[in-house]
């Protein structure tokens, strides 16, 4: 897979947020409400797989996060950041 930047990432989740809205069937538009419905059923579901540790998973995804912010961080030019909408 080749290496993403952290606006594809978040392009990618936020993709993946309007489709779960959809498969949810909600009118709800809020990005955090949104979120926090996604990450509910994501903890049902692990829940019901064997061996996932939904807190496990988070505390992992966390530490993946700082690693690629920090590895963007540091690679960044001096330019002016991105001003695409992710939540929009």
């Amino acid at each position: 897979m080749p290496q993403l930047t952290n606006e594809q990432r978040a392009q990618r989740a936020r993709r993946a947020v309007i489709a779960y809205r959809k498969a949810a069937d909600t009118n709800e538009t809020r990005p955090r409400a949104l979120l926090c419905d996604l990450l509910t059923d994501l903890m049902h579901l692990a829940a019901k797989c064997q061996g996932v540790n939904f807190e496990r998973s988070l505390q992992m995804a966390r530490g993946h996060y700082q690693a690629e912010f920090l590895r963007e961080a540091m690679t960044m030019t001096q330019t002016e950041p991105s001003k695409t909408a992710v939540c929009a």
